[in-house]
């Protein structure tokens, strides 16, 4: 890391699967610099492959995972478009910048095209 980098409150893992299956870690983060590269080289949402799953998460995305048990979800349906992209990167803004009311029950969000 560059000692040039402003750091989030917390790492952040960005894991991928298709088909719910062969979930991995494709990104891992912790500074304002390393998400904007990693949001640069995203595809939009309207190109990525249908059943598709992103998930960002400050600990294991699964529900398995102690960090989740008192966890709860919220669920958002768009349809396809420009405005997608824009709520995306507005929640992930919010979320790993730590802007959230209470964000430290906030552990990761799942965009599932």
């Amino acid at each position: 890391m560059n000692c040039n980098q402003h750091l989030l409150q917390d790492p952040w893992k960005l894991w991928m699967d298709r088909y719910f299956t062969d979930m991995t870690v494709v990104q891992e983060f912790d500074s304002v610099e390393e998400f904007w590269d990693i949001h640069r080289s995203m595809p939009l949402v309207d190109a990525m492959e249908h059943k598709t799953n992103l998930r960002w998460f400050r600990c294991s995305p699964m529900s398995e995972d102690k960090e989740n048990s008192d966890g709860g979800q919220w669920t958002i349906q768009f349809p396809r478009g420009a405005v997608v992209d824009e709520a995306v990167l507005s929640l992930l803004l919010t979320m790993v910048g730590g802007t959230f009311r209470d964000s430290h029950h906030v552990n990761g969000m799942v965009l599932n095209v």
